[in-house]
């Protein structure tokens, strides 16, 4: 029987996707941005985060828009 303190040990901490804000350059977590899309109809707010299309992160600050 192996002890919980190996298994624990064994556990890594979950990944978390990194993307760089457009607007400030600032690299920070995929939840963290709002996502844009290019699409044939202009650029527009993806907020599924799964729209095709070529996509880009900004911040939710006025600064960064």
């Amino acid at each position: 029987m192996k002890s919980n303190k190996k298994q624990a040990a064994r556990v890594r901490p979950k990944h978390v996707p990194q993307r760089t804000c457009i607007g400030c350059r600032q690299v920070g977590g995929k939840r963290g941005l709002i996502r844009i899309v290019r699409t044939a109809d202009g650029v527009v707010i993806d907020p599924t985060g799964k729209q095709a299309g070529r996509g880009a992160y900004l911040h939710n600050s006025r600064s960064c828009w």
